[in-house]
């Protein structure tokens, strides 16, 4: 898994990339298998700091969260959270398609009915 980081307006920080990269990787890793990338911006408007967060995955999907908050590791907690239901989301509908009948449940099994 590769994360990317970009400051606009913010000082960069070691210590608020080891915080969100952990973050990041607890939260992709319990959702995801395939490799992904994510990008973590930071930036701030008047008293409020931002953070936004683009996800792009193997199985062929693209998410992207925003969060803002006065403080900016609260706002990497937001980002979290929201990206939380996102991932869950997106597990569960590809959950449900590999899962899915298929033709077998629309049509009733013909030999069935012959062997009667």
């Amino acid at each position: 898994m590769q994360v990317r980081f970009s400051f606009k307006q913010v000082p960069s920080s070691e210590r608020l990339k080891t915080y969100a990269e952990q973050k990041v990787r607890k939260m992709i890793e319990k959702f995801v298998t395939k490799p992904i990338e994510a990008h973590i911006t930071f930036s701030t408007d008047r008293h409020l700091h931002n953070a936004h967060c683009a996800v792009s995955g193997g199985d062929g999907f693209n998410i992207q969260a925003d969060a803002s908050c006065e403080d900016v590791y609260g706002s990497v907690d937001n980002l979290m959270d929201k990206l939380r239901v996102q991932l869950k989301r997106q597990k569960e509908k590809i959950k449900d398609h590999k899962t899915g009948k298929g033709i077998k449940a629309i049509i009733p099994d013909l030999n069935a009915d012959e062997s009667d």
